[in-house]
């Protein structure tokens, strides 16, 4: 409970000093029933909240420091810096804000969750979302101290995925060295079709020429022709006068 409550307030303090949340204006006005929601996938804590517009929606504001809300208002994404190269995603492991570290990894993912879900609700099929917390939420205690239980047995799955951090790892590095080659691969292709495209635009040069120069022959042939008809012509017109 103690680290929770520190947690809290450190994430408090970070959250106002920092206005990159991803809410916009008076779009959303919160109420003060916020408590917190852990990520499984990603292995970190999130203030959440209802809404008074949507109030059996849940939102998760900013996670940490450098994060920005997707389109649909329920996706956090982490922000690297300096930014992903070549279509790479930004994702961060698992730990907390003050240790958190991010990466580059292939563009299919963020956190496991699709980047275009195609209207899935990315905040409840990834984040801890129980039906326990919605009847506990129902009955208008806004001090959030029925979510604390939830949360304590949470922690516990935390510690399962520390676990796995090294696979998740591992097959970063696999993605990575896929996309490599992949984008490899590409660019070969691309290379053949440009030295295709080369070798084309070559050949049409040289029928171009080859027609050019045909013409000007034929215009120089014709030519030569009437300035012989137009000789013949003067000499008959001088034998005529001497005649």
């Amino acid at each position: 409970m103690e680290r929770q409550h520190v947690l809290l307030v450190v994430f408090l303090l970070v959250f106002l000093a920092d206005d990159s949340s991803g809410w916009s204006g008076n779009h959303y006005v919160v109420r003060t029933d916020t408590y917190w929601v852990y990520h499984r996938t990603c292995g970190t804590w999130c203030l959440s909240h209802h809404t008074v517009k949507q109030p059996r929606q849940r939102d998760v504001t900013q996670c940490c420091p450098g994060w920005k809300t997707s389109s649909s208002e329920n996706c956090n994404i982490p922000v690297c810096n300096p930014p992903c190269q070549n279509g790479g995603t930004c994702v961060a492991s698992q730990g907390s804000c003050a240790v958190r570290r991010y990466s580059c990894t292939c563009p299919r993912n963020v956190c496991q969750c699709p980047v275009q879900h195609s209207g899935r609700d990315c905040a409840n099929s990834e984040y801890v979302d129980d039906d326990d917390d919605d009847d506990d939420d129902d009955d208008g205690d806004d001090d959030g101290d029925d979510d604390d239980d939830d949360d304590d047995d949470d922690d516990d799955d935390d510690d399962d995925d520390d676990d796995d951090d090294d696979d998740d790892d591992d097959d970063d590095d696999d993605n990575e060295e896929e996309e490599e080659e992949e984008e490899e691969g590409k660019e070969n292709a691309d290379d053949e079709e440009e030295a295709k495209e080369e070798e084309e635009e070559a050949e049409e040069e040289e029928e171009e020429e080859e027609e050019e120069e045909e013409e000007e022959e034929e215009e120089e042939e014709e030519e030569e022709e009437e300035e012989a008809e137009e000789e013949e012509e003067e000499e008959e017109e001088e034998e005529e006068e001497e005649d």
